[in-house]
């Protein structure tokens, strides 16, 4: 109760109007993120096709572009909302610590002097050892969010729902972690004890956290389902909104913080064995999201020539038998169809398909799963694979035969990595 207590006194009593010089570094903080992110953001909005072009020329060969587009698309369409609106508000939370953290660091110790904490003679740590602090949340940052993408892959249920909650847990936390350090830092203490002291008080750190994040993470969800916007005007949306999210918590984490300063005191120094093992996971877990999320990238580069092929279903020599129509309509019958896959390809390399599948859906319903073993087409030719499958259906669901022979569309499904699936539409 006493935890719940302080983190509400927090943003109840935290302001800046008992003193003119926090006050003033509170403005200053606000305008600079205005101008630097609304720059930012109306070059972005502007220029967002160049820029992405620029970005696609200078990090790849021109080959490679076409699976760049897909991996965009493929990325967009494969992660919650709520994890990519995370993804953007934690980018809005890291560009702030990056180019903002002096001022912030002038303004929480403005505050702290007017409010009169009992928190004993500062040891300010150097700016640039501020700023190695700093980069030690953005790498914390860059693995988490590597870990919640992986997971955020896979297309089931209780992935998306695991990537959802940890993106909420891990924005709430680390944005606690931002805005109570500054004030432990001016009293010697280094990240590895805050982190430590959070993380003993984990749930009183997220509530706090999740007060100022939540409610930016959902607009911005609402926001990115919104088709007419692009992700880089939502972007600069939900920078802006975080804006004021920011320069609102600076005071109310400095007022906890000093509240935790004397458990941050008794907090031990790490052991160097005890150090040397924490890097050792911290390069080990930065490593693997480094080669799973390129792996995924080489994959879709080495698969996307089938994107490049030319798909027809000769639906003059499509045959489909089923069972009598009495019994369809009295209970679930077989409705067996048989079609050819022609598939050109118009490339001057041969091409070859293998662990894929094409799945038939009729108005958006998903109505058959076929594996295909092995498909090669050589450079400027087609093949024809014949299809055939069986379905189960049953007359209640069918709103009559005429609807059952028309709305059907065909897609291509394959693994770019076990178990992560790209879909794209053939017919």
């Amino acid at each position: 109760m006493y935890k719940l207590t302080l983190v509400l006194t927090s943003i109840s009593k935290a302001n800046f109007l008992h003193s003119k010089q926090s006050s003033r570094f509170l403005l200053l903080y606000f305008f600079s993120g205005l101008v630097i992110f609304g720059t930012c953001a109306f070059l972005g909005v502007k220029h967002q096709q160049a820029i992405y072009q620029a970005v696609l020329s200078y990090l790849f060969p021109s080959s490679w572009h076409r699976a760049a587009d897909i991996i965009v698309d493929f990325f967009f369409s494969s992660q919650s909302k709520v994890v990519l609106a995370g993804l953007v508000s934690g980018g809005s939370l890291v560009m702030a610590s990056l180019l903002l953290f002096p001022i912030k660091e002038k303004c929480s110790a403005a505050y702290e002097k007017s409010q009169g904490f009992p928190n004993g003679q500062g040891k300010e740590l150097p700016l640039w050892m501020q700023a190695t602090e700093e980069s030690k949340l953005i790498l914390l940052y860059v693995i988490s969010q590597m870990i919640i993408l992986a997971i955020g892959y896979y297309p089931y249920t209780y992935t998306r729902v695991i990537a959802e909650v940890l993106s909420i847990l891990f924005l709430a936390f680390t944005f606690s972690i931002d805005f109570i350090t500054p004030t432990l830092q001016r009293h010697g203490i280094k990240y590895n004890a805050v982190l430590r002291l959070l993380l003993k008080h984990f749930l009183f750190t997220v509530f706090w956290g999740a007060i100022f994040t939540l409610p930016a993470l959902y607009i911005g969800k609402y926001w990115l389902n919104q088709n007419e916007l692009t992700l880089i005007e939502v972007s600069a949306y939900i920078f802006a909104l975080n804006l004021f999210v920011l320069s609102f918590a600076i005071a109310s984490g400095t007022y906890l913080a000093s509240a935790i300063l004397p458990q941050a005191k008794n907090i031990k120094p790490l052991t160097p064995r005890l150090r040397q093992y924490t890097y050792l996971v911290i390069g080990v877990l930065f490593s693997l999201g480094v080669i799973f999320h390129s792996s995924i990238f080489v994959s879709i580069h080495h698969k996307s020539q089938a994107l490049k092929m030319e798909y027809a279903i000769g639906w003059s020599e499509v045959d489909v038998k089923m069972d009598s129509m009495m019994s369809l309509l009295k209970e679930q019958g077989e409705i067996s169809i048989n079609f050819p896959l022609q598939v050109l390809n118009p490339t001057i390399y041969d091409f070859e398909l293998e662990d894929s599948f094409i799945i038939l859906k009729q108005e958006d319903r998903e109505i058959a799963y076929m594996a295909i073993s092995h498909i090669r087409v050589p450079a400027g030719e087609y093949v024809t694979q014949h299809m055939q499958t069986n379905i189960r259906i049953s007359g209640k669901s069918l709103s009559g035969f005429r609807k059952l022979m028309s709305g059907w569309s065909a897609y291509l499904t394959y693994d770019v990595l076990p178990g992560i699936p790209l879909v794209f539409q053939i017919m």
